[in-house]
């Protein structure tokens, strides 16, 4: 059974040390492991991640930049590893502890692709082209391929947003007046007549039995616009967005034939 041990380390010169992740059966293997790469270490503990606490997903912003960074580097004829480990020391947090252990695993024998899959926190598109680049010996082209591609699906659901921000803006502003003029304003208007004796017209009735049943309605429809805003919020997640692309691409209709 894995397990996720924090480290910190020194190498044998004892001139630099280094902190991060590693998975291991236990924490004799964790010492092995690191000992084999070349580190002393001096502290080791082990890790307990409750399920739903998960690594943030990058963006497709955070993806292209990072694709355009390391596609520069790698263009100067900087390796792999020490172009990770370069662009480690340019992020904090969470980040720069993902691409430290990503450097590791790439140092320990592992692919790029699979190091960056086993971070868990990029998107399968971009783990993908990795991959094919790495096969094909185009692994800097297909950086900037994959830079190009998320930048302009940034571009594309900003302006997406814009677009759709007035419009969706004046919809919740009508149907909250609908709302207000069935169940305040209307009520009002009822008693009144039933004060004066008079009889509503037809339509003017409608109306009112349509403000009634909206009053016992009100907490459901409440209820339900609270789901569709929670479920269009969590739907927008990196981590769920991936799975609907998985399930998408399984799903027979979208896959190409030939």
């Amino acid at each position: 059974m894995s397990r996720q041990y924090r480290y910190k380390a020194f190498d044998r010169q004892g001139a630099c040390w280094q902190e991060g992740e590693i998975t291991a059966t236990s924490a004799d293997a964790a010492v092995l492991q690191l000992r084999r790469r070349g580190w002393q270490v001096a502290r080791l503990e082990r890790q307990y991640r409750w399920p739903w606490k998960r690594r943030r997903r990058w963006s497709r912003q955070e993806t292209a930049f990072f694709a355009t960074q390391l596609a520069t580097l790698l263009d100067a004829d900087v390796d792999l590893i020490r172009s990770m480990e370069m662009l480690a020391g340019t992020y904090s947090g969470t980040s720069r502890q993902v691409l430290t252990e990503t450097a590791a695993r790439i140092r320990a024998g592992s692919s790029a692709a699979q190091a960056l899959a086993q971070a868990q926190v990029w998107p399968l598109l971009f783990v993908r082209l990795v991959e094919v680049g790495e096969r094909s010996g185009t692994l800097t082209e297909n950086l900037r391929r994959a830079a190009a591609y998320f930048a302009a699906q940034e571009r594309a659901r900003r302006a997406w947003q814009e677009a759709l921000a007035y419009p969706a803006t004046v919809a919740v502003l009508a149907v909250v007046v609908t709302v207000i003029l069935l169940t305040v304003v209307l009520p009002t208007f009822g008693q009144l007549f039933d004060q004066l004796g008079v009889v509503p017209s037809g339509a003017t009735q409608w109306l009112l039995l349509g403000g009634e049943w909206m009053r016992t309605l009100l907490p459901w429809l409440a209820l339900g616009m609270g789901i569709l805003v929670i479920g269009g919020w969590t739907g927008n997640h990196p981590s769920i967005r991936r799975r609907r692309q998985t399930l998408m691409w399984r799903w027979k209709p979208y896959r190409y034939r030939s």
